[in-house]
């Protein structure tokens, strides 16, 4: 009977159903979890199947940044040994977005929200020094993990702020 107490809506919109707090859908230690990261307190009784679609699109942004955590962090390296630049503290936007401004001066570098995005005079450092790179970096596969990271980035503010609009009271701030 719980599967068709929570599907009623789709098979008879016009039964007014009111779900006890054993019919509602059930929320898992990981998907309180992520929602808990993002400063959601959702109680299980308010987790509709909408506000887990965006906790589990949210995981899947994070999930594809951190499989690039490896590479990110021989990028780190390459940018303290090439242009003594010290991005140990810069989150995986940042670090994608100088990594693909060198490998790839000439185009332009999509916008983002990230905390601190690169300064004049590091991007340009970035571009005066691309040359250096050339031997160290796969171009093409940095280009990729650009692609990738600011595509999650994108997708995961998108329903973040979605998550905001429907949650029905202030969240706290992400945590780190």
């Amino acid at each position: 009977m719980w599967g068709l107490k929570n599907l009623m809506k789709f098979l008879v919109p016009s039964e007014e159903l009111e779900l006890t707090d054993e019919d509602h859908l059930q929320m898992s230690r990981g998907m309180k979890s992520i929602l808990n990261c993002y400063g959601f307190e959702v109680e299980a009784k308010i987790a509709k199947s909408h506000i887990i679609n965006m906790a589990s699109a949210m995981y899947e942004c994070d999930v594809c940044v951190n499989k690039y955590a490896e590479l990110l962090r021989y990028g780190v390296e390459q940018l303290e040994e090439v242009s003594q630049i010290d991005s140990q503290n810069w989150d995986p936007l940042k670090l994608a977005t100088a990594l693909k401004l060198i490998c790839h001066p000439e185009e332009d570098v999509a916008p983002g929200d990230s905390q601190e995005m690169l300064s004049g005079a590091v991007a340009q450092k970035l571009v005066n020094d691309s040359d250096k790179y050339e031997d160290k970096l796969h171009m093409r596969a940095w280009l990729a993990i650009y692609k990738d990271i600011v595509g999650a980035h994108k997708l995961r503010s998108n329903r973040v702020r979605r998550l905001d609009h429907w949650h029905p009271w202030p969240r706290r701030p992400k945590k780190n």
